[in-house]
This record gives structure tokens, sequence and C-alpha cells, in this order.
């Protein structure tokens, strides 16, 4: 089957397509019979006639070639002047619509842009490809079979812990990849996973374990849709949420033995601020109250695995009741 000369590539998972620009230079390298040259152009620096003068390709050097406009910024809402973005459309569309022998050119954006005027004018020309994030089964079927290309043992939640993360698939291989350099030939456990998760979400986790440890319902409401949006998923909140409740506890237990900040932070090995923050969130918890959380914590994880219920509304009715608790002191 022929490669088409113009591509659409759109997708919010910059690994899948860089993964299909990778399949199209191949395919594109299989025809030729010779290993087809990749150029990134960033329109968005060029004027209308720059951007023609690099798309001008003459096959002196390289028998073929893919080139790449990487999203640029007048395929969806610019801030350029109509008149510039209208003018640099009529170019294009008159450039492109004489492909030339040996190129491929791909467009990459975040969403379907069929509705811009540039792709309206080059119409049937271009072949669209969608490139969408896997579901949760499917990330986790993705993460196993990066695992046995590196010859990795996870441990069995393992690949569901990472699928549910929330985080890019360039992590996710990136992650996997460092840990199994640290531990291979030994199995990667949860604890491992864990550790280097919490490096990098903390940031974005951390507005909804903050507001959920000092019962500010509108703040963790508003910081739990906010990762949901960004791709995140209930059971792996529900994970983090655990264990940040369970260090508090040791951080309270810690703190009506005596101990100070410091002494705290070295026999539980979270940082100083942590424990800092914990020591003031601490203070409006019993130990009844704890053991309450610990409670709706376990209902919320049989929920979640065996009953079926959709999961966003199971750690929602979790965030209200944790906050509702000191209300009703």
């Amino acid at each position: 089957m022929a490669i088409s000369n113009l591509i659409l590539i759109y997708g919010t998972e910059p690994y899948l397509i860089d993964k299909e620009i990778e399949r199209v230079r191949a395919e594109l390298s299989r025809e030729g019979g010779a290993e087809a040259e990749l150029v990134y152009i960033d329109a968005d620096e060029l004027t209308a006639q720059q951007l023609l003068e690099q798309l001008d390709f003459s096959p002196l050097f390289a028998l073929e070639r893919v080139v790449v406009i990487r999203r640029p910024s007048w395929l969806g809402k610019t801030r350029r002047k109509a008149s510039k973005v209208e003018q640099l459309v009529e170019g294009l569309a008159a450039f492109l619509s004489e492909p030339i022998p040996g190129q491929v050119v791909i467009f990459t954006a975040e969403e379907d842009v069929s509705s811009h005027p540039l792709m309206k004018k080059l119409g049937k020309a271009v072949h669209k490809v969608a490139c969408v994030r896997p579901n949760p089964q499917g990330l986790e079927t993705w993460v196993k079979q990066l695992a046995a290309a590196l010859n990795q043992p996870l441990a069995p939640p393992v690949a569901k812990m990472l699928a549910s993360s929330g985080q890019d698939m360039y992590y996710l291989q990136r992650l996997l990849e460092k840990l199994s350099l640290q531990k291979s030939p030994e199995m990667i456990t949860e604890q491992d996973v864990a550790e280097e998760l919490d490096q990098q979400i903390e940031t974005s986790v951390f507005k909804l374990t903050d507001a959920l440890l000092n019962r500010r319902s509108r703040e963790a409401l508003k910081a739990y849709y906010q990762l949901l949006r960004q791709g995140g998923q209930p059971t792996f909140f529900l994970y983090m949420i655990i264990r940040q409740f369970m260090l508090l506890g040791k951080v309270k237990h810690f703190s009506q033995e005596g101990m100070h900040q410091a002494a705290i932070a070295k026999a539980t090995g979270a940082r100083d601020f942590a424990v800092k923050r914990l020591l003031s969130a601490a203070s409006q918890y019993s130990w009844d109250e704890l053991k309450r959380c610990f409670e709706l914590f376990l209902q919320a994880d049989i929920n979640l695995k065996s009953s079926g219920r959709d999961g966003k509304i199971v750690l929602e009715a979790l965030i209200i009741e944790v906050c509702g608790q000191g209300r009703r002191r």
C-alpha cells in the first residue's frame, strides 16, 4: 500500500505520535530501498515564504524524506493576525496540492483539526491518523510487553499500578527502563514504583492530599477533578491518599512520644517539609477519627475493586466523607 504524501497525526500522547512517525519513515525507507531522511520543522518560527522554502525538496542527496511540522500553533487557536494565517494557508495549500515524489509531509496536533481551512483545502489528499491513549487495561498490557522486552520480572500489581498512575507513556517507559537497570534480575516491587512515582507526581497529587489532610473539601475536590482531567485513575489516588494518612498516623504517634521534627523525619524516612506539614494536620485528627478514615479507605477499596461502582464517584464520596468528619465533632 502506497504511503500518503500528506498525513495528519493527532493525539495527546507524544509517545504514540512519535511511534507513528517512525512507522511511516520505516515504510518509506523500505519502499525506496534506502533510509529516508527525517526532518523536523518549527513552523511557528518561520514566515510563510521560509516554510515553503523548507518544504521545497530536491532529491539530490537523499532519495526519500519525511518532513514533520510539529504542532504548529496556526492549526489551532493562534494570536497571529488572520490575514497572515490566511496567507500561510493559501501558500501551503497551493504548494502541497502537487506532491513532491519521495517526500512525505506530516502535520501533528493534539486534536483532530480536519475543520481547519488548510485541511479543508487539502481535502482527501490528507491521510488522518488518530493516536489514542490506551484504556487502563490496554496500558497495563503495554507495560507488561515493555517489561518482557527488557526481560524484567514485575510483581503482580506493578503493571496495574503504573497503568493507573496517570503518567504519559514516555515517562512510564523511562521509569521502567530505570528500574530495570537498578533491579535486574530481581523483581520490581510496588515499593520500588511508589518511591519513584512519589518523586514525580508529588507536586500534582500534593494539592489533593494536602487539602484532604486539612479537611478543605472544596480545594480537595477541585484538585481531584483536575487530576481526572489529566488522565489519572481513582485507584491510584486512593493508594496515594492511604500512604499519606499512614504517614500522618506515624507522625502523630512519634509527636505524642515527644520526638522533634528532625527525629520524626529520620524515623519515618519522610522529608522535613512533609513532616512539618503533617504535624500541623495531625492535631486536627483524634485517633478515633483516623480509625474511621481507614475504615472509609477500606470500603472505598472494596467498592473500586469488586462492586462495579463508578470509581470517580467512589473517590468523590470518600473525599466528602473524610473532609466532613471535622464538622461533626
